[in-house]
Formats: C-alpha cells, sequence, structure tokens
C-alpha cells in the first residue's frame, strides 16, 4: 500500500472550477471540504473525489445564493441528523425555498428533512415539472414535431 493520496491538489482544482486556491485551502481548513492529504505550501492539500463532490456541492450552493455561515451551518446539522460525517458527498442535497434540504432515502417515502432553517423537520416537496414533461412526452408519441406556434390560429 502507498502512503500517496489519489486526487488533486487544492491549487489544481480552484483553478479547473475558477476560485482563489485561497478560497479552497479554507473550505479545507474549515472541514467543509475534506482533503485526503493535508498539506502546506506548494503542494498544499490534496483532494480526491469525496472531497472533489463536497467541494462542488458548495460551489453550487454559493451560486443559489447562501452565505458560507449557512452552509457551515447547514453541513453541521446534517452530519449529526444523518450519521454521515461527509454529508455534501454522501447525501442528496436540495436547495427548497431559502432552505438547505436533504433526501433519507433509507426512509421508505423518500422523506426530505430540513438542514438550515428547520433542522430535522420533514418537508413536502412538489416537484414542478413532472405534468409538463409528461404531456412532452405524450404529445411526441404525435406523428407531427409540436412547435411553440401549434395549435393557435392566426385569422388574416
Amino acid at each position: 500500500m502507498t502512503s500517496e493520496a489519489c486526487g488533486w491538489t487544492a491549487r489544481a482544482l480552484a483553478r479547473q472550477i475558477g476560485l482563489p486556491a485561497a478560497t479552497v485551502s479554507s473550505w479545507v481548513s474549515s472541514n467543509l471540504v475534506h482533503a485526503e492529504q493535508y498539506g502546506r505550501g506548494r503542494g498544499g492539500h490534496v483532494i480526491g473525489i469525496t472531497g472533489l463532490l463536497e467541494l462542488l456541492a458548495v460551489v453550487e450552493l454559493r451560486e443559489a445564493g447562501f452565505p458560507l455561515q449557512a452552509i457551515r451551518r447547514a453541513v453541521e446539522n446534517l452530519r449529526s441528523l444523518s450519521g454521515h460525517d461527509r454529508p455534501l458527498a454522501r447525501l442528496t442535497i436540495i436547495v427548497s425555498g431559502k432552505d438547505i434540504a436533504w433526501k433519507d432515502s433509507r426512509e421508505l417515502s423518500d422523506v426530505t428533512i430540513s438542514a438550515l432553517r428547520r433542522p430535522g423537520q420533514r418537508l413536502m416537496v412538489f416537484p414542478i415539472g413532472e405534468r409538463h414533461t409528461e404531456m412532452l412526452h405524450r404529445l411526441s408519441g404525435d406523428s407531427e414535431p409540436v412547435t411553440a406556434g401549434d395549435g393557435i390560429h392566426h385569422v388574416s
């Protein structure tokens, strides 16, 4: 067994994602993102695939408008509620309005549970677009393709 960790340096991932290397290092230092190997200097931290999933989840939550403090609080809540040490890589994370939630696949009904606004509370989530998809599938069975203008008759 080798002592070398597999993965990417924090600097290389930061460059690929478009973040400052100091930001990625800060997220590793604060345990939002776990490294396979912690380091300093030019080599720095080595981040494996699980850490990459955590890093991308934090980036997406930031892009969704969540402040870092809220993400940290949600991750702490996710760890205690789910029992997973690395919830951003192990759970299905859902943004529901101003809440960060997760799907508990161990439950029969795949329940969505709040992790930020009301930690532990089950949420009723109704995804929109399912009817749209169903209708498009039904319409795509027609012999003629459906376009935005179909069904509208113009009178001259």
